[in-house]
């Protein structure tokens, strides 16, 4: 504030002086009333000509350079705003309109002691649209303003070195307000319209950096999305946060396993920063797929749709090592969350994936409600209780199978079932059931599972050497585990990764109790995943004994041929109680392959190969170690008469003995030692087929009595 005496100094100076004051004051007023008289009369001249040049020359020149026409219904220009503003603009490619923008104000400057006097320093495009359009042959409409750019960028380069795109052209600050953009596929027949863009962007040659923000509204969604890039030498840097928006339009350029549908789409919440310096890229944040689709022979032979899931990860890309670390991971189905841990190497030639699954106290509904029903289809209505809590280790290296691993660990808790579609009942088992076979998707037959049938045999009464051989072939741990067996699990995962396909399965009794009932057999993993949830629900609700019965009188044995009972009576003409134990062992060892042995029974003999696995299984069945000292003797192996219109495979005997007579001739006579060792096992085999025999037909009077 100032002082009273300082102020009252100055009102004496000024009225002391008034006539002097006067006369200055004039003075100064003549050239300032020039120029403004001035500007007022040369303003509309040089509005004029900057017009004239904006018409004639920025934008011819600016036609000529991309290769375009543009139209307009106005140009004004304010000098003193140093502003250009062209009114209905209108940019042409190859006779179709690309750029619409009701008003463009074009900022400029002019330096009298430049080289280029006159330069655009700022854009600002006011309610912009932008058409991008493919025709039916796959081509855009702005595909040649893109070969344009590329042959200016070209000739840059050529002149001035590696020079970016962006310092080649030379672009001023850009500014968009209340945009759209219009999507028109032809050749998929979709359109898409994003509006209310609203973003900036910018390049500062002097320090190399571009800054691009854009921000907008997909149609049908309440949330906008937000994104912004700053891009230097040293660092680049992407931040984007989005509801899931529609990206069937980038189809064409996604692998070809995967499959969209004009719902699918993709948002998230996620920074990208890449640092030169560091050698890495660092993705953080969340990704959502959502109504996602994908195709591959060994996953599936259908294609799997309506996949949502999310991903939110903190991972970091090493592109000199092309492997990704992806520590903190997140795979998130509905409300089932798994933490993943791990890396992958050689993604695009020989992946190389380790890593660690855990799944902590996760609740089994969560899990079925949240995986893709194209995926578990016969798990679908299922209502469970139960928690899951598991670590799975898996390491896959298909460049050293040895150290391919696969080994899970956990448990699970209260598991029971509440409720469960019909056409996949689990519960049912418990009691009597029909089964329907079918094959190659046709139906078979039907299999009553009840006492009722005359078909059905209690586990109660097959012959403790059929139930032993059968699990030797099958299961030797049927009793011990809960439905796999991980060792032999690896063995599979080793063999498949060798052959490149599967080939080799690791199913257990209760596995293929899972799969015969409720599958098909295809060698897919949506089949094999589908039979472990099965499995796991089946062995936690149906006693081991139960299954094991149930298994033998659906499972497979020959063309039509299904049950126990049926297979006995078939290929031997007596029921199981009274067959051998070696036409037993010869049943365990057909059932991998029925169809291929039911040709030895229409020739009326074994393989020889076949015929020493069948000693083996035999040898194994009375306590030994499966090592075959001496050769078995088959005399007391018979199958009975083939169905009518294949008894003409069979051999006459006088075929037979002149087989055996030639052989005789080659091999001589048997040596006496090995006379003396067949004799005394098959003394020990009749003795045991005899108490055998003796102890089932007490038990079948018993029960015919009854």
């Amino acid at each position: 504030m100032f002082r009273k005496d300082f102020i009252d100094d100055i009102r004496t100076y000024i009225s002391n002086n008034r006539k002097k004051l006067t006369r200055i004051a004039f003075v100064m007023l003549i050239p300032v009333s020039f120029i403004i008289i001035s500007c007022l009369v040369m303003e509309p001249l040089i509005n004029h000509y900057t017009e004239k040049i904006t018409a004639e020359k920025v934008l011819p020149a600016l036609e000529k350079r991309f290769d375009m026409k543009i139209r307009y219904s106005k140009i004004e220009n304010y000098f003193l705003d140093n502003q250009v503003v062209i009114d209905s603009l209108k940019v042409i490619m190859e006779e179709d309109s690309i750029l619409e923008i009701g008003s463009v104000e074009l900022d400029y400057s002019i330096n009298p002691f430049a080289d280029k006097k006159f330069k655009i320093t700022r854009i600002t495009m006011i309610e912009p649209s932008l058409y991008l359009a493919r025709n039916e042959k796959g081509e855009w409409n702005i595909s040649s303003l893109f070969r344009r750019m590329r042959k200016i960028r070209e000739q840059k380069s050529s002149i001035v070195g590696k020079e970016s795109l962006l310092s080649a052209l030379k672009l001023p600050e850009i500014n968009i307000e209340q945009g759209q953009v219009v999507y028109n596929d032809y050749i998929y027949k979709i359109m898409q319209r994003v509006s209310n863009l609203n973003g900036s962007f910018s390049y500062k040659t002097d320090t190399s950096s571009l800054d691009l923000i854009l921000n907008g509204m997909w149609p049908g969604k309440k949330e906008p999305f937000k994104s912004s890039i700053h891009v230097t030498p040293d660092t680049i840097c992407m931040i984007a946060k989005s509801p899931p928006l529609p990206i069937f339009a980038f189809a064409q350029y996604l692998p070809k396993h995967i499959y969209l549908k004009q719902t699918t789409s993709l948002g998230g919440d996620f920074t990208f920063n890449y640092l030169p310096n560091s050698k890495d890229i660092l993705f953080k944040g969340r990704l959502d797929f959502v109504d996602w689709g994908f195709y591959h022979k060994y996953v599936a032979l259908d294609t799997l749709e309506n996949i949502t899931f999310s991903i939110n990860t903190e991972s970091r890309y090493f592109p000199k090592q092309d492997s990704l670390d992806f520590n903190n991971t997140d795979l998130i189905f509905g409300s089932f969350r798994s933490r993943i841990k791990g890396s992958l190497s050689n993604p695009r030639t020989s992946p190389i994936v380790k890593m660690k699954v855990y799944i902590h106290h996760q609740k089994i509904q969560d899990l079925i409600d949240g995986l893709p029903a194209s995926l578990i289809p016969k798990l679908k209505g299922f209502k469970v209780n139960g928690e899951l809590d598991y670590a799975v280790n898996v390491n896959w290296n298909p460049l050293d199978i040895d150290q391919i691993e696969f080994s899970p660990s956990g448990n699970v808790k209260d598991f029971k079932i509440i409720s469960e579609p019909p056409h996949t009942s689990i519960l049912k088992l418990r009691d009597s059931f029909q089964h329907e076979v079918y094959a190659n998707g046709e139906y078979i037959k039907t299999i009553l599972v009840s006492p009722k049938s005359k078909k059905f045999v209690s586990i109660n009464d097959l012959p403790d050497y059929l139930v032993r051989a059968v699990l030797i072939c099958e299961d030797g741990g049927f009793f011990g585990h809960k439905g796999f067996s991980l060792r032999h699990i690896q063995r599979a995962i080793k063999h498949d990764a060798k052959v490149g396909r599967f080939a080799r399965g690791a199913s257990t009794i209760s596995m293929q109790l899972a799969k015969n009932l409720y599958l098909d057999r295809e060698k897919t993993f949506k089949r094999k995943f589908q039979e472990a949830l099965l499995t796991f629900a089946i062995e936690n609700e149906i006693p081991k004994r139960r299954m094991l019965e149930i298994y033998f009188n659906i499972i497979e044995f020959g063309p039509n041929i299904y049950g126990i009972k049926d297979a006995t009576y078939t290929y031997f003409g007596r029921p199981p109680w009274y067959i051998s134990v070696t036409e037993a062992a010869w049943l365990a060892t057909i059932i991998r392959s029925p169809s291929t042995y039911y040709r030895e029974f229409l020739r009326g003999e074994m393989g020889p190969n076949h015929e020493e696995f069948v000693s083996r299984i035999e040898e194994m069945i009375y306590g030994g170690n499966g090592e075959i000292s001496d050769e078995s003797d088959f005399s007391d192996f018979e199958f009975a008469d083939p169905p009518r219109k294949f008894r003409h495979m069979r051999k006459s005997e006088e075929e037979e003995d002149e087989e055996n007579e030639e052989e005789e001739d080659v091999s001589g006579k048997d040596d006496n030692k090995k006379k003396d060792q067949k004799k005394d096992l098959k003394e020990k085999r009749k003795d045991a087929d005899r108490k055998k025999d003796e102890k089932n037909k007490t038990n079948k009077k018993d029960q015919l009595k009854k």
